[in-house]
């Protein structure tokens, strides 16, 4: 911090000598000590003077109060004390303030603890006197009684209007320690601070308080506060670092806008040294200026234009027509009304000069349809990398219904052929790789026979039904049936063989029972098979000797 910053010390004893305009209002803490006082930064002589000058703020406060009822023209019965308060209202300006004040407590405190200067000592006295006495003064008011209501309302707005919150904030924003917890309310007053010392074209304050923020706000810092950063770090001799942010600037302009401040970068680069940066800038700003020549010369032939429509009335006449024509078309397509009239002209005033700007308006609206059939033909192109061939196609063809220079159409027909043969090409590869995968399934399917795996074989080759394996499909879903049928009706006749031989009732009626339901197996899973005539007469036979059975139990 610069020396020539007023000490703490003195700035603290400043405070209630500059008091203008609101009484001063007791602690909320109920203290009894100004928190000037406890923040142990205040002297007993500097209280005598705070008494003084309070006693002599309250009458100028209370003149003050009666001069502005006497402007308001108050009625006589008027009374102040008897008008109803909104105590919801005042409870909230209460916790406004109530935070505000221990806000500016701690900045003080801050200030003091590491012993450096107010920035703006006058006016931060000032509004932390409006603080307290704020604070104080509403919490009176939530009693209900309305004795001191109007004197704080004018305080309040005094508070916005001396703009204290800008005040506050260019204090901390000094205090390191005090960035972190206000981050996000420093960062929505760093405008007004660069703004303020801007006013006051100190530009070193300007440097220090744009880096400060750049490390608390997030994103980027706007164009207007990076202009005017650019612009101090030229005072403070540092061209390189003014010329990289002003290159910011000129990036979220206008092209026609650039050319100023790009001038001045060129310069900064000069300076420093940097040649080839200087080059490009200066290289940016002829582009600007040939574009001026293209407008300067199409004033120039319009005011031409212009000045011969008394001689040439039936010419003129044709010409606006073309002219209409032109400004309303859609870039499509070229207006029928645009060539059917500029041929007049050509036929009737060969080489006039509102022929020649005809000719100009019709050679615009064909650069402009060449450009409106380059920028369809990259979706086009898109759409086509996406397989979407159809789609393109149809889209190409509503291109050639318009009007268009020959080279636009014969671009269109090679986009065309470039289509047809992208999906042509497509539907080749397709084929291949469907027939591959199904050339994959039907080894599959074979492999899952040969592991006897019948029913999962089946699952397989039933895929195939209905493509080139059609025939061959049926073929093995038949012989998988067969033998997984053959396999249940072995395993069946092997445990009515075991029923057969136990002497164990329970035995004898679960093999009967797992060979049963074996047998039905086959008759629900593969009923095509030939084994499934001989599969129900097996059945019979087992149910048979499970009703037997159950007879011969009861």
């Amino acid at each position: 911090m610069k020396q020539n910053h007023l000490s703490y010390v003195g700035g603290i004893a400043l405070f209630f000598v500059l008091l203008t305009g609101c009484q001063p209002s007791p602690t909320p803490s109920g203290s009894g000590l100004d928190p000037l006082q406890q923040e142990g930064v205040m002297g007993d002589n500097q209280q005598d003077t705070v008494a003084e000058s309070g006693e002599v703020a309250a009458d100028s406060q209370e003149q003050e109060l009666a001069d502005v009822f006497e402007q308001l023209d108050l009625p006589d019965d008027f009374n102040v004390e008897d008008d109803a308060l909104d105590l919801d209202f005042i409870a909230q300006r209460y916790q406004v303030y109530k935070d505000k004040e221990a806000k500016w407590a701690g900045l003080v405190k801050e200030t003091a603890t590491l012993g450096v200067g107010f920035e703006q000592p006058e006016q931060f006295i000032a509004c932390y006197q409006l603080v307290h006495s704020l604070a104080g003064g509403y919490q009176t008011l939530q009693s209900g009684e309305a004795q001191g209501y109007y004197a704080t309302s004018k305080c309040d707005i005094r508070f916005l209007n001396e703009d204290c919150d800008t005040v506050w904030g260019v204090q901390a924003l000094y205090l390191p320690t005090m960035l972190g917890v206000f981050k996000a309310e420093m960062a929505e007053q760093g405008r007004e601070i660069v703004h303020y010392y801007n006013d006051k074209q100190d530009y070193e304050r300007i440097v220090l308080a744009v880096e400060n923020l750049q490390d608390i706000a997030e994103g980027e810092l706007s164009p207007e506060l990076n202009q005017i950063y650019g612009f101090a770090l030229v005072k403070m001799g540092r061209l390189d670092d003014a010329a990289k942010v002003l290159s910011l600037v000129v990036k979220g302009l206008d092209p026609r806008e650039q050319w100023p401040l790009r001038l001045k970068i060129a310069e900064l680069l000069i300076a420093s040294g940097e040649y080839e940066e200087a080059r490009n800038q200066y290289l940016a700003i002829a582009d600007v200026l040939s574009s001026w020549e293209e407008t300067h010369r199409i004033v120039t032939d319009q005011l031409a234009l212009l000045y011969a429509t008394d001689d040439h009335t039936t010419e003129i006449a044709l010409y606006t027509q073309c002219l209409y024509a032109y400004l309303s078309f859609d870039g499509h397509s070229i207006p029928v009304e645009l060539e059917k009239n500029l041929r007049h002209l050509q036929l009737q005033y060969p080489g006039g000069i509102h022929t020649a700007a005809a000719l100009k308006l019709y050679e615009r609206a064909e650069d402009q349809t060449r450009n409106d059939v380059g920028f369809r033909l990259l979706h086009v192109q898109e759409l086509a990398d996406e397989k979407q061939f159809q789609q393109a196609l149809d889209e190409l063809q509503n291109m050639k219904q318009a009007r268009l220079p020959d080279d636009a159409k014969a671009r269109i027909d090679e986009m065309i052929l470039v289509v047809r043969e992208g999906r042509a090409l497509f539907i080749q590869q397709e084929k291949e790789r469907r027939a591959q995968a199904l050339a994959d399934r039907w080894q599959e399917g074979l492999n899952l026979l040969d592991m006897q795996m019948y029913d999962e074989s089946i699952a397989v080759f039933s895929e195939l039904l209905g493509s080139e394996y059609d025939g061959r499909a049926v073929t093995k879903i038949e012989k998988a049936a067969s033998l997984a049928a053959v396999a249940l009706r072995k395993e069946a006749a092997n445990l009515f063989i075991k029923a057969r031989r136990t002497k164990d009732y329970n035995g004898r009626f679960a093999y009967l029972t797992q060979s049963r339901r074996l047998l039905q197996e086959i008759l629900d899973k593969y009923p095509q098979v030939e084994l499934a005539e001989k599969v129900a007469v097996n059945l019979a036979v087992i149910d048979e000797q499970l009703q037997a059975m159950s007879l011969s139990e009861d």
